[in-house]
């Protein structure tokens, strides 16, 4: 565990989050469709996940992740991952890593938490802007825990 914290936390320092936040924005668009490509992708994807997960854990990552604007390209990445049931594990890992930014973000509301998204030109390329994206995650789990309940009530039919 502190191993993990020493490795997670140095990430921060020396540019790492950025890096990895920059090789989550590339995985999935790989132009050969191969059946090995897709499945390398797919571990890679979530050998990152994992990693990213494991960064949420320090306050200051998630701080970190917030400033750079990591919000709508993790809920763009999570809307993709929960249209293919093949990237379950992927979609749940990103829904833990949303939910922790998102709890940052939300807890942190009454300090001054500088995302680097809304100075700029408002929008990401993903189309939104900080504030909307943690609307959009609630908005997101809301009619995710919709829809595990309608499941649930299906099935004690």
């Amino acid at each position: 565990s502190e191993l993990l914290f020493r490795v997670t936390s140095v990430l921060a320092e020396c540019g790492g989050l950025q890096v990895l936040l920059e090789w989550l924005r590339c995985t999935g668009v790989s132009t050969d469709n191969g059946a090995q490509s897709q499945q390398d992708d797919t571990q890679h994807t979530a050998l990152l996940l994992r990693l990213l997960a494991a960064c949420c854990q320090l306050h200051t990552n998630r701080l970190l992740l917030l400033r750079l604007g990591a919000l709508p390209m993790l809920l763009h990445k999570a809307r993709r991952a929960f249209a293919a049931p093949a990237q379950a594990a992927a979609a749940e890992t990103l829904l833990l890593i949303l939910e922790s930014i998102v709890t940052e973000a939300t807890s942190s509301k009454g300090k001054e938490i500088d995302t680097g998204v809304e100075e700029e030109a408002g929008e990401t390329e993903e189309g939104t802007n900080g504030v909307d994206a943690v609307e959009q995650v609630q908005a997101f789990l809301e009619k995710l825990v919709a829809l595990a309940r309608s499941g649930q009530r299906k099935g004690a039919d």
